[in-house]
C-alpha cells in the first residue's frame, strides 16, 4: 500500500504475519496477508484519510485471487467502496533473449 507520490504506508509479505519457507506461496497465505494489511490500515486510521484506492495488480498466480476475494469478502468490505479503478502492470515478454531448449528425455 503506497500513497499517490509512491511512499510506502505499509509493506507487508506472507513471512510477516508467520508464513515460512514454501507455506507464503499459498492462497492462504496471501488471504490473510491482505486481511492483516486492511486491518492494520484500519487500525492506524487510514481508513478516515483514504478517499480513492486505485488497485495495481502484478503477476500471476494465487497471490492475486487471494488479495482480490479478500476485498470482495466481508473483510474488505470497508476499502471496498473506496476503489476507484483495478489496472494490470504484469510484465509481458514480446521476443525477448531465446529461451532454454526443452529437456529430451
Amino acid at each position: 500500500m503506497s500513497k499517490p507520490d509512491r511512499g510506502a504506508i505499509v509493506s507487508m509479505s506472507c513471512g510477516n504475519i508467520g508464513f515460512k519457507k514454501s507455506r507464503r506461496k499459498h492462497f492462504d497465505a496471501a488471504y490473510q496477508l491482505t486481511a492483516y494489511v486492511l486491518e492494520r490500515l484500519r487500525f492506524a486510521g487510514w481508513d478516515k484519510k483514504i478517499n480513492r484506492i486505485e488497485l495495481v495488480l502484478r503477476g500471476f498466480g494465487q497471490g492475486r485471487d487471494a488479495g482480490v476475494k479478500c476485498l470482495m469478502s466481508p473483510e474488505g468490505a470497508m476499502w471496498r467502496q473506496k476503489v476507484v479503478r483495478v489496472a494490470d502492470s504484469t510484465r509481458l515478454k514480446f521476443g525477448g533473449s531465446r529461451s532454454k531448449n526443452p529437456r529430451r528425455l
